[in-house]
């Protein structure tokens, strides 16, 4: 029996010292994988470190943050859960990643071609500025997004939000019940349930909500749900009142819309379509007369030419185009 014991001891004491390792092993396994993580994201936060831990280049980021005031407003509009600091390291990193890739590429081209280097060097200065900049403003590309997916849901929100009020239902519930289905709206109202859940009176989450988005129309929505609350008027009355007028407003911006496309569809109609095919025929024409005969890469250029215009007149109508669902 005694030497059973002994024999059960030993066998015990290994499985104890692989579950003993096991959680360790599984943490160094993860500080293994982040270190060797060469991802965009990881590089850019190593990297954010690296630039705040000598002060000359943390005075530097905070010196563009702080001449960018409206940055930390954007950030919260867009939900971007960066700092203001971070956001500018980021902006650094990525036009450093960037410029250096593309750099890289210029070069090793020039090389192969024996073209000097100083092409590349300067599209490298070039490259890091506008990515830089670029950066810096695609959060408020973001945000601009944002406000018109809105106001794209906005109205069928608002009407819902109105047959509840109008039905009895109360408002915390009348709004919950606009927190599915409704897009960015829906995440509005999930922010204003969040703060309310939280303790916050319904007429202060609504105004912080409304503070941190740039959709007028949810502003004006918001502000007279609020004004509203505050006045003890009747809300469904209210919000009658706003959505109709947010519809007008809606029918004015799409006939505006259709105004806009017959003189753009005119200019398109001469430059993309008239005037390549008029000129295409013409130069052939010519250059059999001449005597000039025309490569088969020029007349790739010239496709490629006249693709990229097709493309701008397609970004320029899809651009003016109200992002409306009516």
């Amino acid at each position: 029996m005694a030497i059973q014991k002994n024999k059960a001891a030993q066998d015990e004491k290994p499985v104890q010292k692989t579950a003993a390792s096991g959680p360790n092993s599984k943490t160094s396994s993860g500080e293994k994988k982040a270190a060797n993580d060469v991802s965009p994201q990881a590089l850019a936060k190593k990297f954010h470190a690296l630039v705040l831990k000598y002060q000359p280049t943390a005075n530097i980021i905070d010196g563009i943050a702080d001449r960018l005031p409206m940055l930390k407003t954007r950030l919260v509009q867009a939900n971007f859960p960066e700092t203001p600091r971070e956001y500018v390291t980021e902006s650094v990193f990525f036009a450093l990643y960037g410029s250096v890739v593309l750099f890289v590429v210029m070069a090793l081209s020039a090389v192969a071609a024996k073209i000097t280097v100083l092409v590349p060097i300067v599209l490298f200065f070039v490259v890091y500025v506008f990515l830089f900049f670029y950066r810096l403003k695609y959060v408020e590309v973001l945000v601009n997004k944002r406000a018109r997916r809105i106001n794209r849901d906005l109205l069928y929100a608002g009407r819902h939000l109105l047959i509840e009020l109008k039905a009895g239902i109360p408002l915390f519930n009348a709004m919950y019940g606009v927190t599915e289905g409704y897009g960015e709206v829906s995440e509005q109202f999930k922010q204003v349930i969040k703060k309310i859940n939280t303790g916050i009176a319904e007429d202060i989450a609504l105004q912080d909500v409304a503070d941190n988005t740039t959709s007028q129309y949810f502003r004006r929505l918001a502000w007279q749900m609020i004004s509203a609350m505050r006045s003890g008027s009747d809300m469904s009355s209210a919000l009658d009142a706003i959505l109709d007028q947010i519809s007008k407003e809606q029918i004015v911006e799409i006939k505006k819309y259709g105004q806009k496309l017959n003189p753009i569809a005119m200019f398109y109609m001469i430059m993309a379509v008239i005037l390549p095919s008029l000129g295409i025929t013409l130069g052939i024409t010519l250059a059999g007369f001449v005597g000039v005969k025309l490569s088969f890469s020029l007349l790739l250029l010239i496709g490629a030419a006249l693709g990229f215009m097709q493309y701008m007149f397609l970004t320029v109508i899809k651009s003016a185009r109200p992002d409306i669902e009516m």
